[in-house]
This record gives C-alpha cells, sequence and structure tokens, in this order.
C-alpha cells in the first residue's frame, strides 16, 4: 500500500499504472497465475520505469511490458517477491525491519522451479493468455 501511495504522490493526472494492473489482473482470471503475480510484476516495473512514462499515450507499451515480463519470469521460473529482499525500494517506504530488506529475495514462482508439470502449465497458460491478450489489443472479440 505504501508503494501505491508514493507512486500516486509523483503520478501525473493521466497516469494509467492502475489501470494496466486492473487490466492483468482480470485477464489472469481462470489461468494458473494469482493476481497477486501481477500485482508483483506491475509493481517491479513501476520501480524501474519512470512514473513520467505511464501516462495514457504510453499504454499499449507498459501493457506490452507487463506481458513480457510476465513471460520473462515463466521461462526463468523466477519471479521475486517486491517487498522481502528488495533493496531498491524508494526511501519514503524503505522504513522496514533489516532484516526483511536484507533477507534473500522469495522468488514467488519456486514451484515451477521445483514442479516441471506445474511449469508447463504455466507456459501453456500463458501461451493462451498472450493469445487472448493480442486479441484484445486487436479489437477481435
Amino acid at each position: 500500500m505504501k508503494f501505491f501511495q508514493h507512486i500516486a504522490r509523483q503520478a501525473p493526472r493521466d497516469t494509467v499504472h492502475l489501470r494496466c494492473l486492473q487490466f492483468f489482473t482480470r485477464l489472469v482470471l481462470g489461468f494458473c497465475f494469482p493476481t497477486y503475480t501481477m500485482k508483483t510484476i506491475v509493481m517491479h516495473l513501476l520501480n524501474v520505469v519512470p512514473v513520467s512514462q505511464w501516462r495514457r499515450r504510453d499504454l499499449l507499451q507498459r501493457l506490452l511490458d507487463i506481458s513480457d515480463s510476465l513471460c520473462l519470469c515463466v521461462l526463468a521460473k523466477r519471479l521475486n517477491h517486491f517487498i522481502v529482499g528488495n533493496q531498491r525500494l524508494p526511501q519514503d517506504i524503505i522504513h522496514l525491519p533489516p532484516d526483511v530488506q536484507m533477507a534473500r529475495p522469495y522468488n514467488l514462482f519456486h514451484r515451477l522451479a521445483e514442479e516441471p508439470a506445474a511449469h508447463n502449465q504455466a507456459i501453456n497458460d500463458f501461451q493462451v493468455l498472450r493469445t487472448w491478450f493480442k486479441r484484445i489489443l486487436l479489437g477481435e472479440l
């Protein structure tokens, strides 16, 4: 919550980060990806892509960034928790216990790394999800 408050203080009026998050959390319903996965990916992107590049005119690029990030995470079988072990948090939300901040990053996709069947399911789900994503963007639904 503190991170999104931090972003809201910096964000221009026509920022689309919440729309991007809403779009993908709805898109992943029914797939093996929890909505928390999409929230984590968006938070990681918000931490590296300046908030000035999350404007309405950047919507398509940010949606593509989120999709590409999910793809890379699934293939790598790794999605780091946003808080635990993240040493790149903004200064105004960094008031965490040192053991949380200095901990080894927690892999939210540890199951994909441990279970080949879960990884195969995630790859298949991502391929279907990417097809739906493209159809929505092209207005084919």
